[in-house]
């Protein structure tokens, strides 16, 4: 991945300086830029943030090899980060949450667009700092069919970062559903690997509520990322649903990775994927 780019909106807030410290030890890893992206709506605001902008990029080469460059985009964050990622052409977009309150104003059709109509993966980050990378990975599956698309963003952090994936699912009491949901598990095995990545699985007992489930294993397993999969499908119930809202707001602060459906990821481009 020689010189991709890991895009990073800041809002100038510590989860946004969050976000970059995990964009920057990620592009360690694959010898990537970092490039910062502030939203204004005014054109009067440009240099003031350019300015911000200057200072935290020094700041973040300060104590890095990474190059770390920055942009200012004229408009609105529901249209714009997409588009500076398309422009860019970056691998991956690393962005900040102020929990379940401060989430509130990403929720909506129009807020869905960011993810949604991303061409790549978001990491979302609470005010968590990263470690080394992201050594295990926590990857709830459900009911909907698993393909080769929604899995290969989880092995190309897994290969990059030399993670354990850990799957996990609800238990099912219904015989079809429970024989669905093992099928979508045994694809999941399967790919994972053939693609030589480690991995382990477990099917809760269904005394809590699955997300719950999902949040405890994660804290279990000492996970770094939870993995949700975005199934444009279902796009109007992502955000909108207690379950992935939750994920995305942990009480834990795992960063949490939103991968689309239709996603073709550049982020494996240096390991051959």
């Amino acid at each position: 991945m020689n010189h991709e780019v890991l895009l990073v909106p800041t809002d100038f807030t510590s989860i946004g300086d969050a976000a970059v410290a995990h964009a920057m030890v990620s592009a360690e890893r694959i010898n990537a830029h970092v490039c910062l992206l502030h939203v204004v709506d005014d054109k009067k605001k440009i240099e003031e943030a350019e300015d911000r902008l200057e200072k935290m990029a020094e700041e973040a080469m300060s104590n890095s090899s990474v190059s770390v460059n920055y942009v200012v985009s004229v408009g609105n964050i529901f249209d714009d980060i997409g588009g500076v990622a398309d422009e860019l052409g970056a691998a991956m977009i690393f962005m900040g949450t102020h929990g379940l309150k401060g989430w509130q104003f990403l929720t909506g059709s129009r807020a869905l667009k960011v993810i949604t109509n991303s061409h790549v993966p978001f990491i979302v980050v609470q005010d968590s700092r990263p470690s080394n990378g992201y050594e295990n990975i926590v990857l709830p599956i459900d009911l909907s069919k698993e393909d080769k698309q929604k899995l290969s963003s989880v092995v190309e952090v897994a290969k990059l970062f030399n993670s354990k994936v850990h799957i996990i699912a609800p238990k099912q009491d219904d015989e079809f559903l429970a024989n669905s949901l093992n099928r979508n598990m045994n694809f999941a095995k399967k790919y994972l690997e053939d693609n030589g990545v480690s991995f382990d699985s477990y099917i809760t007992d269904g005394t809590v509520d699955f997300d719950e489930s999902v949040v405890l294993y994660a804290k279990d397993t000492n996970a770094d990322l939870i993995a949700i999969i975005n199934h444009e499908d279902a796009a109007n119930a992502l955000f909108g649903s207690s379950f992935e809202q939750h994920l995305i707001t942990n009480e834990a602060k795992i960063p949490v990775m939103v991968v689309n459906q239709k996603i073709i990821t550049r982020v494996g481009s240096a390991i051959g994927t």
